[in-house]
């Protein structure tokens, strides 16, 4: 493809690399299934089932006339069948549905967590309701116990069983 160069001292190392690198290999890519260069690549290509596929042109169609408008048209590119067009319709149905599950799941877990809420705080004022009357019980009994210490101290000392008073 390339032609040797004559003045090699010229062209630094890199230069060179960069040559060697890219000599005998096409340098444009063209269309995703199309055809890339040269007469014995479209031959070989033709050879091939998958690049046969691939390829609407025969290969004398390929290296007799040059491309136009309506060659290129019908080979690389096609308006959507209407098979995907309807499974695009589907999917976009099941995307739909799938949003509408996930918002009501999403909705049914907020209902959950807002009642477990409810219910956290109930037991929560139980707590402090339970907590508040014991403590008041003891409040009571120790009331009591007071009162009744009071009296057995009176009582006995009415008697004259104490010595000392308190």
């Amino acid at each position: 493809m390339y032609a040797q160069l004559k003045c090699r001292a010229v062209l630094t190392t890199v230069e060179d690399l960069v040559i060697d690198g890219i000599r005998d290999k096409p340098q444009l890519i063209g269309i995703p299934g199309g055809i890339d260069s040269g007469v014995a690549d479209v031959a070989e290509m033709a050879d091939t089932d998958e690049a046969s596929a691939k390829c609407t042109l025969t290969v004398a169609e390929c290296t007799s006339k040059p491309a136009t408008a309506s060659n290129v048209a019908t080979s690389s590119t096609s308006r959507p069948s209407k098979e995907s067009l309807k499974k695009r319709k589907r999917n976009r149905c099941y995307e739909e549905e799938l949003l509408e599950l996930e918002t009501r799941r999403a909705q049914a877990e907020l209902d959950l967590l807002l009642q477990r809420q409810q219910q956290e705080k109930q037991l929560h004022d139980l707590r402090i309701k339970v907590i508040t009357e014991a403590a008041e019980q003891e409040r009571q009994l120790f009331t009591l116990k007071k009162e009744l210490l009071n009296s057995n101290i009176k009582s006995a000392m009415d008697q004259g069983l104490l010595l000392f008073e308190s």
